[in-house]
């Protein structure tokens, strides 16, 4: 063993070098792991942040389809509440001016398919057969539902004068109902167009906009007051037209009906005429006949 200082020195030199280096490499080992570390966790919370963006990203995609089948489901609803209002309008329209003789006395509304059953009545086929069905269903005696008589067999017979007097007063209605609709939307685009002109000149200056808004508000009020009393004028006067042109119809086809009998006389009696005619020019051929064959037979004997 050596026992010189330098040697010592160096020894100690050497291990304290060691000792930094094992501590250096440790230090830097562990920088490393935090480093890894570090990473492992920042990719992680990348992930989670993908992850929760995607499942926000389905969330709000799924919110805004149910919103927009909530919307297109509310809209048609609407649709078909409109649609359905204006049937009932349209129908009432219909039935307000229609004559009776186009309605249907089961129903009390215009004619469907009219139908002419046993006892002689016109009724509408679905609630005629209705009726028809019920009695045979409940097994009773089929009765006429105006008259009480018996309507035994239950058949019936369409009937085609009613129905074309009727589609013919349903066109000419559709026509007015139309006419009517569009009068209606042209004044509810003119009472927008002057709202919107009442409020663009209303914004020039707060007190005096809030005066001119109120007096524009006031002719508005009464404009559409005039406006409402000048369609329900309009309404009822067409609804007398209807009616009148309704009420001449029935009179000159009553007329008709009435004409139609005396027709079918004249037609009759000209008939008779024509045969009696025909058998006349008969008789006289076979009279002519007959005398000619007693000539010949005179001559013969002769």
């Amino acid at each position: 063993m050596c026992d010189h200082p330098d040697h010592e020195y160096n020894v100690r030199q050497r291990e304290e070098s060691d000792r930094r280096e094992r501590r250096r490499l440790t230090a830097q080992e562990e920088e490393d792991n935090a480093r890894r570390e570090r990473r492992r966790r920042q990719e992680r919370e990348e992930e989670e942040g993908t992850r929760q963006k995607k499942q926000k990203e389905e969330e709000e995609a799924a919110r805004r389809k149910k919103e927009e089948e909530e919307a297109e489901a509310k809209r048609k609803k609407e649709e078909e509440k409109a649609a359905a209002k204006e049937k009932e309008e349209f129908e009432a329209f219909l039935s307000e001016g229609a004559p009776q003789d186009f309605l249907c006395p089961l129903s009390l509304c215009l004619f469907e398919d009219p139908v002419v059953a046993l006892d002689g009545i016109s009724y509408s086929r679905a609630f005629v057969e209705e009726h028809i069905e019920f009695s045979r269903r409940e097994g009773r005696r089929l009765m006429s539902p105006m008259t009480g008589a018996g309507m035994e067999g239950g058949g019936v017979v369409p009937n085609v004068v009613v129905r074309r007097m009727v589609l013919e007063y349903v066109g000419r209605r559709k026509k007015e109902w139309g006419e009517e609709q569009e009068r209606r939307r042209k004044r509810e685009r003119e009472r927008e167009e002057e709202e919107a002109a009442v409020q663009k000149e209303g914004g020039g200056g707060r007190g005096g906009g809030e005066g001119r808004k109120e007096e524009g508000g006031g002719g508005r009020g009464e404009r559409k007051k005039n406006e409402e009393a000048e369609e329900e004028n309009v309404i009822e006067g067409e609804k007398e037209e209807g009616k009148e042109e309704v009420e001449e119809e029935g009179e000159e086809e009553e007329k008709e009906e009435r004409k139609e009998p005396e027709k079918k006389e004249e037609e009759e009696e000209k008939k008779k005429t024509e045969k009696k005619e025909e058998e006349g020019e008969k008789k006289n051929e076979g009279a002519e006949g007959q005398k000619v064959i007693e000539k010949e037979e005179e001559e013969e004997g002769k």
